[in-house]
């Protein structure tokens, strides 16, 4: 069709600078080695296979005691400008890591320490390419250096390798890329272009006069998929977008699509004033997608992305259906665009196939929607949070923040009372010590037990009590209905006087006082001095000899009431009345296939060490304290174990040990596995040896995960995850806002090729810190992008829209209450489209194997077989992968109709649950580690002092020598400390294609 003629004209002279042509060649001198070595030093020019040209640079290391690098002359840089950086390669084994460096040198051509830029790279025999944008430089910068090595670097030099290398660019560019879309053919004043979700569409930059022209929308996708677009309007003079209006789409044989089945957005921007690494820039950035409030005031000088996407219902006609999206103007003509929709004949599965942990907190929700103080309404709005994340095929850490189950020791746990030696006696007997040291609140030991009670009966409570003076005391029963919630105003009281000597005490409870059939349990209440409203009475007392019994009869009702039984004893009492119903839903409706379930009283551990556990008083270590806490723990895994639940339960309270602390890891693995071997055990940290036999699920972060050892793993059984956590950076995937939209779906193209199993993240909603904005002056999430931190009394920074993938509600600083679901990101929206394809992945094995056992059509199974096993240029490994999102599409799409064609032979999928994609996934053994855990990410600039593999981050340790001689030791712990970050996170399970 030919292209409007409108398109033809000039672009507005507004967008007209976004669209300059390059800006400069290549600065790397000789970038093809065709003039031999000159521009290089290192390594040795050949003819043997260049990538392009009659000539490559070859590299060796054969030393084992220093690393062998080639390097570039000195490039001048501008601050300020952007920086395309690519590098072809190949090595002299599959799998084989090489290191690529960007050196920065100051105007004197001084290295500066701890600036290299390294990248650790995953080879083949066959040529690859690794391209960069440097965006930021260290303020000191006027010159770079490219180094080459063929091994990674490490402090001792050992690590030996060849490598081939051709093509080096480094070159000015435009900071926002290549823009790809289609122009959509309009009838109108203004125009419309149509683009993938997987790109950032930028204010001032528009598609290419030259781009081709579509006359529709045309969108595929599997019953319950989600599948989204986004329409980006150049008006052609300011105006208002008045409204966006889609219709039902008709399909075959009468079925519909209702047009509430599509979802219209804006995309909104954020303002960038600190780049997340020196692969960002300044500037708005594209991120929040709120619902689509009209009119929105449109300006000749800054195009409107739009946002749709078209949820295709479970039991959707397969076919093809069409509608309209209509987009009005306050001044310029309608536009309508034809929406063409194909369904395919299958559905996406609704169990997931690669698990996942991201964080929600309940607390930061609470404070955005202003529902503090407001139990139901916080209930009710995480709820929608957690429709959200099932929407999305994500699981959250823990669904049961407002519906867990209780643990209770009856009889040995008494609130502020302590179980002590008898002060007059000594450890022959035990007795309730109450101390009330508060003017303002009354001390109380209160039982945990609840005692049964039946109307028409008298009762009678016995004691033992001494006060360290004269003074008086307090002695009452509590009444509860069946659920054991306190009836108040309905307390029995005995107030007694004490003469600081022993004294024993008898009181009946006639039926009269018992306010039943409401009231069907009791519990004893000991105080230290009688009540008050202001409580400025303070003493001590000691309580012994409890006694609750029925009138007349002996049985005593209140649990251990001679103090005497050992603690360890405790027998654990377990309430799952509100957890189950909870659970049913989460696991049921929602489809959620992992949760975090904590230990109490266990060992923990985050970034700043390690506390060993305590449990009523019983010390870590201690054979009474293992005693009770595998009774603790047995009674709530034997109940998740009796509902199905148990498998998708994990550990997870040892958070990123440095190597100081694997003791106390191992211990705490030792104990859990001891107590229950059937609950899995999750650990943020790569595989060590020290380690092995202690980790079900292994979680590394990015740039610590290594393909050898994590196939390993899962071969014994062992499940590997991998997480990111503000590191590792550019040119790793990310979660940053301003890094490239491809990044979050070719993520799970990765997980998918590698066989891994797990997603975990910190956090989708850390929308404030309150040592950098003391509450109630909270962060606005919508004007501020980056997350900060304040550890150790330091400010510091994670990155932009690190820990959130959710937006509170835009006006929430107006303080209204607002019982509803999240505005999600872009980011959060790019995750659900990878997920979404890993099931496709998912689909075509499982497909492959039945057909496969069944003999029937082996084409079908090569051709499926190849499609998973996807061309290295769309993911190589985590810093290797395209930049097209078309490339991408064009690939699901062959994989949707592959599995359309498939399943209709095939027959109903037989899947044993939830599951990820295994280390044999057919994905092929030849694509590599990005990095191996050892390898860390170091580098250094020729001739000196190397920087000593030194990562920061979250989950990233140092690894090497000090920093240098300029920093003092101290000063280097704490910017170690200050650069880990707290959070909590999650984990889940094995995955159908593990063997075994």
């Amino acid at each position: 069709m030919s292209r409007p003629r409108w398109l033809l004209a000039p672009l507005s002279a507004s967008l007209a600078l976004a669209t300059s042509p390059a800006l400069a060649d290549n600065l790397v001198a000789n970038p093809g080695f065709e003039s031999g070595s000159n521009g290089w030093s290192g390594g040795s020019v050949v003819q043997s296979s260049p990538h392009s040209g009659a000539n490559c640079l070859a590299v060796t290391d054969d030393s084992p005691t220093q690393s062998v690098a080639a390097s570039s002359a000195l490039i001048p840089i501008v601050q300020g400008q952007a920086y395309a950086f690519e590098a072809w390669f190949r090595a002299a084994a599959e799998n084989q890591q090489l290191l690529v460096s960007i050196v920065q040198f100051d105007a004197s051509s001084s290295w500066l320490s701890g600036k290299n830029q390294d990248f650790v790279v995953t080879a083949g025999t066959s040529w690859s390419r690794l391209h960069m944008l440097f965006q930021s430089f260290d303020p000191q910068t006027s010159k770079v250096q490219i180094v080459l090595r063929p091994a990674p670097w490490s402090e001792k030099g050992e690590k030996t390798g060849s490598a081939w290398f051709d093509d080096i660019v480094f070159e000015p560019t435009d900071p926002k890329g290549t823009v790809r879309g289609s122009w959509l053919v309009a009838n109108g004043d203004n125009r419309l272009w149509l683009g993938s979700t997987d790109q950032n569409v930028f204010r001032d930059k528009p598609l290419d006069a030259a781009a081709p022209t579509v006359d529709s929308i045309q969108v595929h996708a599997a019953r319950s998929e989600f599948e989204a677009f986004q329409i980006v309007v150049l008006p052609a003079k300011d105006d208002h977008l008045a409204s966006v209006t889609v219709s039902q789409l008709d399909g075959p044989a009468g079925a519909v699509l209702p047009a509430s089945n599509v979802t219209t957005r804006e995309v909104a921007y954020v303002n960038i004033t600190s780049p997340s690494d020196l692969a960002a820039a300044k500037g708005p950035a594209p991120d929040p997608l709120p619902l689509l409030q009209t009119p929105i005031p449109l300006s000749a000088a800054s195009q409107q992305p739009l946002w749709l996407t078209i949820r295709i219902p479970d039991d959707a006609t397969a076919g093809d259906y069409a509608g309209t999206v209509r987009l009005s103007f306050d001044q310029g003509q309608p536009i309508d665009v034809p929406l063409r929709v194909h369904v395919w004949g299958f559905s996406v599965p609704k169990e997931h196939h690669h698990r996942s942990s991201f964080q929600l907190s309940a607390s930061f929700l609470n404070r955005y929607h202003n529902l503090e103080g407001d139990y139901a309404k916080q209930r009710e709005a995480f709820r929608l949070y957690l429709k959200d994340f099932s929407e999305h095929r994500i699981d959250p850490a823990d669904p049961f923040v407002y519906d867990g189950y209780d643990i209770r020791y009856p009889g040995w746990e008494w609130g502020d009372g302590h179980i002590v030696e008898d002060p007059d006696v000594g450890a022959s007997n035990h007795v309730l010590e109450v101390h009330d040291t508060k003017a303002d609140a009354s001390v109380v030991g209160s039982s945990d037990a609840r005692m049964m009670i039946a109307a028409g009966k008298s009762y009678r409570i016995s004691w033992r009590a001494k006060t360290d003076g004269a003074h008086d005391y307090l002695v009452s029963i509590g009444q509860h209905d069946a659920d054991g919630n306190w009836i108040s105003g309905h307390n029995i009281d005995f107030v007694k006087n004490g003469d600081g000597t022993w004294q024993s005490e008898s009181e009946v409870i006639p039926s009269s006082m018992l306010f039943t059939p409401t009231a069907t349990r009791v519990s004893v209440r000991l105080y230290a001095r009688a009540w008050s409203a202001a409580g400025e009475k303070t003493g001590r007392t000691w309580f012994d000899d409890i006694v609750f019994s029925e009138e007349g009869a002996t049985d005593n009702l209140q649990p251990n009431g001679s103090l005497e039984q050992g603690v360890q004893e405790a027998v654990p009492e377990t309430d799952f009345s509100r957890f189950d119903p909870a659970a049913e839903i989460a696991f049921g409706e929602l489809g959620f296939t992992a949760f975090r379930l904590g230990v109490p009283g266990f060992a923990s551990m985050s970034y700043l060490g390690g506390e060993e556990g305590e449990l009523l008083g019983l010390k870590w270590g201690t054979p009474e304290y293992e005693a009770l806490i595998t009774k603790t723990l047995l009674s709530v895994t034997n109940h998740l174990h009796d509902k199905g639940w148990l498998e998708k339960a994990y550990f997870y309270q040892l958070d990123e040990p440095d190597e100081a602390s694997y003791p106390l890891v191992i211990e705490a693995m030792s104990l859990l596995n001891k107590a229950d071997p059937r609950f899995r055990r999750l650990l943020t940290e790569q595989y060590e040896p020290a380690l092995d036999g202690q980790v079900d699920i292994w979680s590394p972060i990015l740039d610590q995960w290594g393909y050898d050892w994590a196939k390993d793993r899962q071969s014994k059984g062992e499940e590997v995850w991998w997480y990111t956590c503000t590191y590792p950076r550019a040119p790793y995937v990310t979660y940053f806002i301003d890094h490239p939209a491809i990044e979050r779906r070719v993520s799970m193209w990765l997980a998918a090729r590698f066989g891994v199993q797990g997603t975990l993240y910190w956090g989708v909603n850390y929308w404030s810190n309150d040592g950098v904005f003391p509450p109630p002056g909270y962060q606005d999430p919508w004007e501020d992008p980056m997350s900060y931190n304040f550890d150790l009394g330091v400010q510091g920074t994670w990155g932009n829209g690190d820990g959130r993938l959710l937006y509170p509600p835009r006006a929430w600083k107006d303080g209204v209450a607002r019982v509803e679901g999240p505005t999600p990101s872009a980011r959060w929206e790019q995750l659900r489209d990878g997920l979404e394809d890993l099931e496709y992945f998912w689909l075509l094995d499982a497909l492959a194997d039945q057909l496969e056992s069944k003999g029937l059509e082996p084409q079908w199974v090569a051709e499926a077989r190849a499609l998973i096993a996807f061309p290295q240029e769309l993911a190589t490994s985590l810093t290797q992968f395209t930049d097209d999102p078309g490339e991408l599409a064009a690939w699901r799409l062959k994989m949707g109709e592959q599995i359309e064609k498939m399943s209709t032979t095939a027959g109903p999928i037989e899947d044993a649950g939830t599951d990820g994609m295994g280390a044999d996934s057919a994905v092929g053994d030849s694509a590599g580690a990005d990095s191996a855990a050892e390898d860390g990410s170091a580098g250094s600039a020729p001739g000196a002092s190397p920087d000593a593999g030194e990562t920061d981050g979250c989950g990233c340790r140092t690894a090497g020598s000090a920093r240098g001689a300029a920093w003092g030791a101290a000063i280097a712990a704490l910017a170690w400390l200050v650069a880990r970050r707290r959070r909590q996170a999650g984990g889940g399970r094995a995955g159908r294609f593990l063997p075994g």
